[in-house]
């Protein structure tokens, strides 16, 4: 967009924000992520059908000042994955219900 910078030169002393963008990016990223790991969510492997899910299955339900919580339709059943970011994009948690401990 207008007044975007090009220059890479400089360091960054804090880690950048997500953007809405990015948190969606990054939701696909952890996905490819936790099935590469075989990690279980509530007890179940993620199947590789979570692979397939665009950008119109996601959805940012929570957007603090520090974190994120991005949620992904199942491409065909009526679930739903919940995925907590910090705002860096550094995936904390994973789970169908949305609540995650800890979280003010």
């Amino acid at each position: 967009g207008p007044g975007h910078d090009h220059g890479h030169g400089h360091s960054h002393v804090m880690p950048a924000e997500m953007s809405k963008a990015d948190a969606l990016e990054a939701a696909s990223g952890a996905i490819d992520a936790l099935i590469q790991q075989q990690y279980e969510v509530e007890g179940a492997v993620l199947g590789n059908e979570w692979r397939t899910v665009t950008n119109n299955h996601k959805e940012i339900v929570t957007d603090t000042g520090d974190y994120m919580i991005v949620s992904v339709k199942h491409p065909t059943e009526s679930k739903k994955l919940y995925l907590l970011f910090s705002k860096a994009g550094e995936l904390f948690d994973a789970n169908f219900s949305g609540q995650f401990e800890g979280l003010e």
